[in-house]
Order: structure tokens, then sequence, then C-alpha cells
């Protein structure tokens, strides 16, 4: 990951913002419509994933957000609580962090039909997250889950992983996995809850 994309992403999410609010069609009904719960990232709040839920809800989807406002970090009580929740065949979709958290609900909670991450650090390679980001989640969460290595492995349920190699928060090679559906799309870190090629896979897994 380099410095310029790092120092750029703000400024890349704010044009794929107003370019995704300035051309956004509003798209067809899907042909099976289902339970989504969408999961926000580190330090991302429910009100952020507005637009992406709007747009599922176009298409004729129950889609809601967790519930818990702010994340702030991986926990295992949150994890706890989130999988107790989910009572009905549901669809996760987790943007970074929010991702994770996707997948390790569907490893315990045998409702979740299907896994989509959006930039979501998986994988253990070297400074798979911003300098600034790392040092911001250690210092509110000083501790790390002692499963941490147990989130490389994926859920059994079908999980995609949409990534951009122009990600300035995550190194995208940490948000893919072999034995996954992955697939890459242009764009921001931050800007992937509205970005149009995003919202285009959305629909196609989504029908």
């Amino acid at each position: 990951m380099s410095k310029l994309l790092a120092v750029t992403e703000p400024y890349r999410a704010i044009f794929e913002f107003i370019n995704y609010k300035l051309l956004y069609v509003k798209p067809p009904k899907a042909s099976s419509p289902k339970n989504i719960i969408l999961l926000p990232g580190f330090m991302s709040h429910d009100n952020h994933l507005k637009l992406l839920k709007e747009h599922l809800e176009a298409r004729g989807h129950n889609a809601k957000t967790w519930g818990y406002g702010t994340n702030t970090g991986f926990s295992e009580a949150m994890l706890d609580m989130l999988v107790d929740e989910i009572v009905e065949p549901t669809i996760l979709i987790g943007h970074s962090l929010g991702g994770v958290y996707a997948r390790e609900i569907a490893k315990c909670n045998h409702n979740i039909e299907q896994v989509i991450c959006l930039g979501s650090p998986v994988l253990q390679v070297e400074d798979n997250v911003a300098p600034a980001v790392k040092k911001a989640y250690l210092l509110i969460n000083p501790i790390v889950p002692s499963n941490i290595i147990e989130l490389e492995q994926p859920p059994a349920v079908d999980t995609t992983m949409i990534y951009t190699v122009a990600d300035g928060i995550v190194d995208w090679r940490s948000c893919i996995n072999p034995s996954t559906n992955n697939i890459e799309v242009s764009g921001s870190h931050c800007g992937l809850i509205f970005n149009r090629e995003v919202m285009n896979v959305l629909d196609s897994l989504l029908t």
C-alpha cells in the first residue's frame, strides 16, 4: 500500500460519492428479495451505510443496518450478540471490519445464507492496515482478540470478497482468499459503500 493512496483516500472517496449521487439510476426489482444486514467498518456508523441501504431497498430487499452505531473494534461480546440476534435466513454485507464480523457470524449461525465483504482485511500480510488506522485501532482496542488467527478461515457459506487495489486504508492482498469468490473493483476503500461498480456486483449476487 503506497503513502499516496493513503493520502488521497478521502479525496477519492468524496469524488466517488458525488459521482454516485449525480449518476444514480434506480435499479430494477430483484426477482427474489432477501433479508440483508449491513455492518459498518471501523469507526463507521450505521448512517454511513445509508446509500447502500437505500439501493438495496430500491431493489426490493429487506435491508437494515446492525443497529449498534459506531463500530469501535472487533469484540467477542459484540460478536455473540450479533450471532444470537439473527433468527431467520439472512445475507450479511460488511464493509472493512464489518466484513470480518460478517464472516465470523456466519461461522456460528446457520441462518446466514451468504456473506459479502467490501475491503475486509481477513488475511495477515505485512502492514495490512495503514499505520494511522492501526494506531487508532490499538489505542481503542489494546487487547487483540484471542481468535485473531482463525479470522483467516472463511465460513462454510457462499462468501464473496470485493476489493480494490487502489485501497488507501488496507492492503488489498489481505482482502482476498483462494477459497472464496474474489471480485476486483476500482475506487477507494471508504468509497466502497457507495461505489457504482460495487452496486452492480451486489445486484448480480443478489438477484
